[in-house]
């Protein structure tokens, strides 16, 4: 019998409503009537050819399809259940739950969600400790999703030191399976990997990881190949209304085929409108991480601060878009 691999496809962000800078003119109210043809069908061919599954951070919530967005915080982080349709249903859509925007609209909203996306066919990890078992071809894959940057929240937590010991993994690995852990850490905007990321990334992969699939920067970060392992540190936005710097308006898309998971091939994903407008090969060789390359901590804050100012004077040049509601939302945030 010939052995069939699978082709496994690592997205970065989708977060398909709007945050609280984009209320009313945002994803959710430019293209909420039409998920389906979010993407470009040119970018779809390009992407999702010969895919068998696609795994990405689900970073909102879900409302009813007739749900009235029109009060503040029941909107923000969130969009209709027709906004799984962003992704073919043909293909395995695999989706990590744990960061600190799915669950922000309460406890009867991710309940919800979690439902709906199980409906729906979405494998779902990172509800807790213990991993989601899917098989695909010949291989089957082994799927944990954490947030380190929540506490006490409806989806599995943990932090840099206690991750490992919280994590409930196999009492053996057999021969074959691969192992993937999706998970939620960094700092925002800031392009390259915190030490303790590193030193995580590591330790996981000592004790069996296979990839390791990181989010929550918002901006790409480098990639690595240790120890026969993958590391994604982070694979940026590649669905979500950050449009007020270049960084946060790009992403990069891995394939890997499971017969050899250290040579995949990389896109490059350029958004336009808060959606993907472009899409160019690269060679993954030249976004390999530079060793010993970390980040001051005032370099960070610096960074930190343009990002933060950029997104404030986006917010102010198109204030005429939002209605008056949110103008007063935002008066006191701006102020500080």
């Amino acid at each position: 019998m010939v052995e069939r691999y699978a082709n496994i496809l690592f997205l970065g962000d989708i977060m398909a409503g709007e945050n609280l800078y984009h209320l009313g003119r945002g994803i959710r109210t430019k293209y909420g009537h039409n998920y389906k043809d979010f993407i470009p069908d040119s970018i779809k061919k390009e992407l999702f050819e010969d895919i068998d599954a696609v795994v990405y951070n689900f970073e909102y919530s879900l409302a009813p399809d007739d749900f009235n967005f029109d009060d503040f915080e029941s909107s923000i982080y969130s969009s209709t259940v027709s906004s799984l349709d962003i992704i073919p249903e043909s293909i395995v859509r695999i989706v990590n739950i744990a960061n600190n925007h799915f669950w922000e609209r309460g406890p009867e909203r991710t309940k919800f969600t979690i439902a709906k996306l199980k409906e729906k066919g979405f494998v779902v990890a990172g509800e807790n400790n213990t991993p989601t078992i899917i098989s695909i071809h010949d291989a089957k894959l082994f799927f944990w999703g954490c947030s380190l940057i929540d506490w006490d929240v409806p989806i599995f937590t943990a932090n840099y030191s206690d991750l490992l010991s919280k994590l409930s993994l196999p009492q053996q690995k057999i021969d074959g399976d691969i192992w993937i852990m999706s998970i939620h850490w960094g700092t925002e905007f800031i392009t390259y990997p915190d030490k303790e990321q590193v030193e995580l990334a590591h330790n996981l992969i000592n004790s069996g990881f296979d990839i390791i699939h990181g989010h929550h920067p918002h901006v790409f970060q480098p990639i690595e190949i240790y120890r026969n392992s993958l590391i994604m540190y982070s694979m940026g936005n590649f669905v979500f209304d950050e449009n007020f710097s270049v960084e946060t308006q790009k992403s990069y898309c891995l394939k890997i085929n499971t017969k050899n998971l250290i040579e995949p091939s990389c896109d490059l994903i350029h958004n336009k409108y808060y959606k993907p407008y472009s899409i160019r090969r690269i060679d993954p060789n030249k976004i390999l991480i530079k060793k010993d390359h970390f980040w001051s901590v005032r370099r960070k804050r610096i960074v930190a601060k343009t990002y933060n100012l950029c997104r404030k004077f986006e917010f102010l040049l198109h204030i005429w878009e939002n209605n008056f509601y949110v103008y007063k939302s935002m008066k006191k945030r701006l102020a500080k």
